[in-house]
């Protein structure tokens, strides 16, 4: 109750404050890359539900909702290369909190054929997926992806009891270093110690 009473508080007002650079980035989105400027993505959600994200459209018409890796000129133009990179075009996911199928933090929603392959832990699946999570922090400041430690830090989130000042520490390791223009990597979180935990060498037993 309380995670969703936050959700629902720093969503309402993050719609607010982020009215105006959505509708920018909806008309920016029609005049660049074609298309209706904001596109629907199936993922798999809480209890295995699946639901739509909102998402403004970043890539090329000919190229929207394939991989979020695509990033060279043919698929996505500078200027929206630099609004995916700083996550911008997640805004509209405030929505998704609103309506009660995501979080501000939980495992990111993975699209249904993609959970068909990994096949993470059911016991992640229990919480509401996320806009950011602690698999996000460890990933930026790492530079890379490993699917064995997002399972690992998912899971762990999942199961662990609600704390706000860790959801804040989350979102500001997220969110801060773009604001401020600043490396995730140099980046300095003063709680990192129990926000972030280090991933192991070798993954637990998620079984």
């Amino acid at each position: 109750m309380k995670k969703r009473l936050f959700d629902i508080t720093l969503s309402s007002v993050g719609l607010v404050l982020a009215s105006v650079p959505m509708f920018a980035l909806f008309v920016l989105s029609r005049a660049q890359n074609g298309g209706k400027g904001f596109f629907l993505h199936e993922r798999v959600g809480k209890d295995l539900k699946t639901f739509d994200v909102y998402k403004i459209q970043s890539l090329r018409e000919e190229f929207n909702g394939q991989s979020s890796f695509l990033t060279t000129s043919n698929h996505v133009t500078p200027l929206f290369d630099s609004i995916r990179r700083r996550g911008l075009d997640e805004l509209p996911q405030f929505i998704n909190i609103l309506k009660g199928e995501m979080s501000f933090v939980g495992p990111r929603p993975i699209p249904p054929n993609e959970y068909e392959k990994t096949k993470p832990p059911v016991g992640t699946y229990k919480v509401r997926p996320g806009i950011t999570s602690p698999y996000v922090v460890w990933s930026l400041s790492e530079g890379r992806n490993d699917d064995s430690v997002k399972q690992r830090l998912d899971l762990e989130y999942a199961q662990a009891p609600f704390s706000i000042r860790k959801d804040l520490g989350i979102l500001a390791r997220t969110f801060l270093p773009a604001v401020l223009g600043k490396s995730p990597q140099t980046y300095d979180a003063k709680t990192s110690e129990d926000i972030l935990p280090e991933a192991p060498e070798e993954t637990k037993d998620l079984g």
